[in-house]
């Protein structure tokens, strides 16, 4: 009986350890490919979204507490080391979703509030590391996810006029809501969705798939508005040279017809 049970608890324990392996696998699968399609498309997007995904993927594997199996061990302050994490992966996702949005021609303001965020949070999480205190930290967590969700809402006062921003507001509703709860909500000790990382791993990998079609799809759509902005600024010279003409040929009339008389 006793041998059986022991049995059982490795079974298990090989079970978790290859699923585990196989979502970081999938994810540096992913994490690769954006890579080679940003040298192969020369598409900085790809670049960011790969950089983006990896600090995000590094954060959910500490936060499982799987940093021994790469021969990490002793780490002392886990809450705050996370929120460091978190803290690199949510300002490669501001930039990401800057660049992807393209938020500069409809929201270029929209930076004069991220930045001081950003520099309050850094600032939280260093004296957290100071005075040892992960509460602070959990603050910092807070600012955080609550710029992510800033972002995340130009992105649905993006949703009607651009296409590509419906995936953006899709891929990044159920990893943000589950971001949150994990992060933030469960840290003040209040029970709300229960999410665990296994949920949050899912969620993020749906992100990433979703997002990395995306960014072919904008790539294609920026492009059918650069072809449509110049056709339009072909007939617009085009008029305008018609335009020019009528007035030169008018104006030649009427000189010839004051000379006339």
């Amino acid at each position: 009986m006793f041998i059986s049970g022991i049995l059982l608890l490795k079974i298990e324990f090989n079970s978790n350890l290859f699923n585990q392996g196989l979502f970081y696998g999938f994810a540096l699968t992913i994490i690769l490919l954006n890579l080679v399609c940003y040298f192969i498309f020369d598409e900085s997007l790809f670049a960011y979204f790969s950089t983006t995904f990896a600090a995000l993927t590094a954060t959910i594997f500490f936060a499982e507490g799987l940093f021994p199996l790469i021969g990490i061990t002793n780490i002392v302050q886990t809450e705050i080391f996370q929120s460091t994490f978190l803290l690199l992966g949510i300002a490669l996702s501001v930039l990401f979703a800057t660049k992807y949005l393209s938020l500069k021609d409809y929201f270029p303001k929209l930076n004069h509030l991220t930045l001081p965020i950003l520099v309050i949070a850094t600032a939280l999480i260093s004296i957290a590391w100071i005075m040892g205190d992960p509460f602070i930290a959990i603050l910092a967590n807070t600012l955080l996810l609550g710029l992510l969700s800033i972002y995340f809402i130009t992105g649905v006062l993006l949703f009607s006029r651009k296409n590509y921003a419906k995936f953006y507001v899709i891929a990044s509703f159920i990893p943000l809501l589950f971001s949150v709860d994990f992060f933030v909500i469960q840290n003040f000790g209040i029970d709300f969705l229960f999410t665990e990382a296994v949920h949050l791993k899912i969620a993020t990998l749906f992100e990433a798939l979703l997002l990395s079609y995306a960014i072919m799809f904008r790539m294609q759509a920026v492009k059918e508005e650069g072809v449509l902005r110049q056709t339009e600024m072909r007939i617009f010279l085009k008029r305008q040279d018609v335009m020019n003409r009528a007035k030169v040929e008018e104006m030649i009339e009427d000189i010839y017809l004051e000379n006339l008389i």
